[in-house]
């Protein structure tokens, strides 16, 4: 299995780098992409409307949900966000998926920071990925940190959702207190309280969940 990760710029804080290197020191296929790598798989691999979104989305967190999104519907395997660490091999979560795992919090809200889809080139991945590329475009990469949610993350996936629920059939759904007995997930860290694209708003999730 693949796992990919993303950080934008040089070394992460040590707090994350040991949630990263939990992946980098596991069985599974590893690899970690920063902006510049990021944006040369995107060139490579997709088209150049995918490449203006990349580069022009100012915040880190939209740069990630467009990424996320080319190497699942290139590459399939598993997306981790990276304040989420390995506790327990995910055999047992995933050896029973055929098409795909996401997670839905109460709320109904759908996450992408624990994206899992088997084979490549999935339908619902491909139509996420033209949906959160002509968003971004759409408003030229430039938003308040709060909007990246709706316009690339999970308010747009969810919406997805609500409109075609077709394209979610065959998918499997898990809760974020299961993911927790395998997942290390950290949503309170000290680099959220800082810089333009963090704050309170990213301290917390919008099911109250730290």
């Amino acid at each position: 299995m693949l796992v990919t990760q993303f950080w934008a710029q040089g070394a992460a804080p040590d707090e994350v780098e040991a949630l990263m290197g939990s992946w980098a020191a596991s069985p599974y296929r590893y690899r970690r992409f920063d902006d510049e790598s990021a944006r040369d798989y995107i060139a490579a691999h997709f088209e150049p409307r995918f490449v203006t979104a990349f580069e022009q989305s100012e915040s880190p967190l939209m740069r990630s949900d467009m990424l996320r999104l080319c190497t699942l519907l290139r590459d399939g395997g598993l997306w981790m966000d990276a304040d989420i660490g390995l506790w327990h091999p995910l055999e047992p979560l995933l050896d029973p998926v055929k098409r795909a795992l996401l997670y839905a919090v109460p709320n109904g809200t759908i996450h992408n920071d624990v994206m899992f889809f088997r084979a490549p080139g999935d339908p619902l991945v491909a139509h996420l990925a033209d949906l959160v590329c002509e968003n971004i475009n759409r408003v030229e990469g430039k938003a308040p940190p709060v909007q990246t949610v709706k316009i690339s993350g999970p308010v747009a996936i969810t919406r997805a959702q609500q409109q075609d629920p077709a394209l979610f059939e065959g998918i499997d759904f898990t809760t974020r207190p299961t993911l927790r007995e395998y997942l290390n997930i950290r949503y309170k860290m000290q680099y959220k309280s800082e810089g333009p694209w963090w704050g309170k708003r990213f301290l917390t999730d919008p099911a109250g969940d730290a």
